[in-house]
């Protein structure tokens, strides 16, 4: 949520996912870069999960998941 507050309440799914990587990149465990069957990278995976889960409590708005939004 810091993100996206500094950011003014928005950003871009994809500089969202770069700007949680540089600030949670030596927290990785052992997995979260691998693959998904998707290709997509395991953190990204669960990153978007986590999304779906405060949308649906209220913290951030839905929308596309080109643009990730607190809600207001």
């Amino acid at each position: 949520m810091e993100l996206l507050r500094d950011a003014g309440g928005a950003l871009p799914g994809e500089d969202l996912l770069e700007r949680l990587g540089e600030a949670i990149g030596p927290r990785l465990r052992q997995g979260d870069e691998d693959r998904m069957p998707s290709g997509e990278l395991r953190w990204h995976y669960a990153a978007r999960r986590a999304r779906q889960a405060l949308i649906a409590d209220g913290v951030m708005a839905p929308g596309t998941h080109e643009m990730w939004t607190l809600a207001r």
